[in-house]
């Protein structure tokens, strides 16, 4: 029987420490209204078609909706950005950091990591005689920041508070240069999050069928 090599395991776990150590937010977060709107602007053309008619344009018409005087009020309200205003500028942040080629390398693979997990999902062979998702039948969009929140995922049935139509997936920004390890936990944020709150009702089957479904809470932010 062959045995897995785990040599190089404590180097692993030294790197991810560091990784979780590290305490660098990545780009701040946009506050001023008109500033932000042309940045999205600029970067139209660089997102995917799916993603502009599912994402951008969306948000766009959400920003034109709440307005800059609406837009100052919601970060008085969630001073933390942990609500609504951390759900806006998350989006925000997705849209221009693939738009800007932040962390270019790091963030199409993390982009293709989440979409190679969800797109399985959606593969006709693995949903043979399934209906399609209700809630997103597109992979979310990536961003890095937040490290407070260590891996985190907005779900499609948050964001669509925004008119958006697929969820938003975070890790750490010192993630895109160190602790690999910690991306093992996309599985859990793409399949275990996002993949379940697709479809009306999915989530509630889990948990009423998990052992653990007593001590999961059911939260916008995961």
């Amino acid at each position: 029987m062959n045995h897995p090599d785990f040599r190089d395991l404590p180097a692993c776990m030294e790197d991810v420490t560091l990784a979780a150590l590290d305490e660098y937010t990545g780009p701040p977060d946009p506050t001023e209204y008109q500033s932000l709107y042309g940045r999205l602007q600029e970067v139209a053309e660089t997102l995917p078609p799916l993603y502009r008619e599912h994402v951008y344009h969306p948000f766009l018409q959400a920003m034109d909706k709440l307005s800059e005087s609406g837009f100052a009020q919601m970060l008085r309200r969630d001073p933390q950005k942990e609500r609504e205003a951390g759900l806006f500028c998350d989006i925000a942040q997705a849209i221009l950091q693939n738009g800007e080629a932040y962390e270019r390398d790091a963030t199409d693979a993390f982009q293709e990591v989440v979409s190679d997990l969800y797109d399985g999902f959606l593969s006709e062979e693995d949903r043979s005689g399934i209906k399609p998702p209700d809630e997103s039948l597109i992979a979310p969009l990536v961003k890095w920041g937040r490290p407070q929140f260590g891996p985190y995922t907005w779900t499609a049935e948050a964001a669509a508070h925004f008119g958006i139509k697929t969820g938003i997936v975070n890790l750490p920004p010192a993630n895109a240069r160190l602790g690999l390890l910690a991306w093992s936990a996309l599985g859990h944020e793409t399949a275990g999050h996002d993949i379940l709150h697709a479809d009306t009702g999915l989530l509630g089957e889990h948990l009423q069928n998990s052992p653990l479904s007593r001590e999961v809470p059911i939260l916008s932010r995961e």
